[in-house]
């Protein structure tokens, strides 16, 4: 396993040496992990394994003991999620495949049998259906 300190190690003149990392010659290959890796396989996986700066900064002081650390709070929540509004997420466009294409990849996607997808969909066309047919009644 890489030692996550190898990059905090690393210094820029030894940074500046080291063969540039092609992921494309580890990653899905099935290579298996070696005794000693080179050090730039070892540099890409610590870079990848940190955890952020702003993660750590959450993190409780290291020096607390358990009863303080116990009584420590957590921080405020934060409610300011943005959520678009549903118009923007959904276009009028026709779409640029048809219905039993859209169906068979959700159907593949979700795990659902096919004809559950549409007949939920016929049930929807039949709601419009009904939806336009009173709005135009009144």
């Amino acid at each position: 396993m890489a030692d996550l300190n190898v990059v905090e190690d690393l210094d820029s003149d030894e940074e500046d040496q080291l063969p540039p990392f092609n992921k494309h010659e580890w990653i899905g290959k099935n290579k298996i992990y070696p005794r000693h890796p080179p050090r730039e396989l070892e540099v890409y996986c610590a870079r990848q394994l940190r955890i952020l700066q702003k993660i750590t900064n959450a993190f409780p002081d290291k020096a607390l003991d358990v009863a303080a650390f116990l009584r420590a709070e957590l921080p405020a929540k934060s409610h300011a999620l943005v959520f678009p509004a549903a118009e923007t997420c959904f276009s009028r466009l026709t779409p640029s495949m048809d219905i039993d294409q859209t169906l068979e990849s959700f159907s593949l996607m979700t795990g659902f049998p096919l004809g559950w997808h549409k007949s939920l969909v016929t049930r929807l066309r039949e709601f419009e259906d009904a939806t336009t047919a009173a709005n135009e009644a009144c």
